[in-house]
């Protein structure tokens, strides 16, 4: 009995460093493919896409360099691929379009913090503090571009 249990919970183990790996590599083709110009998030809405001022800009650079940029693109790429894509998607409910429209003057701070928090993992260090506050929802693709723009200089500087 004991060995069929060493099965199941080495199974489950395997399978936690599958999804661990697969999520490595989705976050890793959507950070090279928005770094060749290409749109990673095809299907996001319209409604998400809006870019970044150059105020907003200079914010997110200042405030990158005190955050766990590793950490911070795996669960902002999570967010967007699993939560915002199918609010406002094309083929989505009214009900999730109507949601977007509201969602989109949100503070990518606070909901990306609630996010993670509800997931119960590791904060990202410095995020909730250091992440301009003024930044919504509707400028996800546009930081999303920024942090990957950002986390590539900062990582080859280093």
């Amino acid at each position: 009995m004991d060995t069929d249990v060493v099965k199941i919970k080495d199974r489950r183990c395997q399978l936690k460093h599958i999804i661990a790996v697969w999520q490595m590599f989705s976050v890793e083709r959507a950070r090279q493919l928005t770094l060749n110009g290409q749109d990673s998030f095809e299907t996001l809405s319209d409604i998400f896409r809006e870019e970044l001022n150059a105020f907003q800009k200079l914010q997110l650079q200042r405030s990158v360099r005190n955050l766990d940029l590793d950490n911070l693109l795996h669960q902002y790429y999570e967010y967007i691929a699993y939560e915002l894509k199918r609010k406002g998607a094309i083929g989505g409910t009214m009900g999730d379009l109507e949601d977007a429209e509201i969602m989109k003057s949100w503070s990518i701070r606070d909901t990306l913090w609630a996010y993670v928090d509800s997931k119960e993992e590791e904060e990202i260090r410095g995020f909730y503090t250091g992440f301009p506050v003024e930044i919504e929802l509707k400028h996800a693709w546009g930081t999303w571009k920024e942090i990957v723009r950002l986390h590539a200089t900062l990582t080859i500087g280093n």
